[in-house]
């Protein structure tokens, strides 16, 4: 049991070394960092909520949505590019694929979080 478990980690680790040297990475910064900047969003917007001071949120999470987003694009870019030079492998469509859908979500989620923080601005200044 315990070697049979021990076989399957390694080949679970040397599937994803392989899988992570063919799609660069894809995975690891700005899906992160998306995240963080939506983590800071949810939380800015909920102490917004409850009526409490959020402003301290606003700096970071703009600044890593912003980071984000500036690096998912040119990411696109460079994929667009590399594949109209007929230089792309299987992992630069998938890059080009998983980047752009990312940058949509994240423009879809800062439009959604933009609403919300004007609405409360909007409930705070009639109350």
């Amino acid at each position: 049991m315990l070697i049979e478990s021990a076989l399957g980690i390694v080949a679970l680790i040397a599937v994803g070394m392989v899988f992570d040297k063919y799609t660069g990475g894809a995975f690891g910064g700005p899906p992160a960092a998306f995240a963080a900047g939506i983590a800071l969003m949810a939380v800015c917007a909920w102490l917004g909520q409850a009526g409490k001071n959020n402003k301290m949120f606003y700096v970071p999470m703009v600044f890593m949505l912003a980071a984000t987003l500036c690096n998912l694009l040119i990411t696109v870019k460079n994929k667009i590019v590399m594949i109209g030079a007929g230089q792309a492998l299987w992992g630069d469509w998938f890059q080009l694929i998983f980047a752009a859908a990312m940058a949509i979500l994240a423009l879809f989620l800062v439009a959604e979080g933009i609403q919300t923080f004007k609405k409360q601005k909007l409930s705070k200044a009639s109350a």
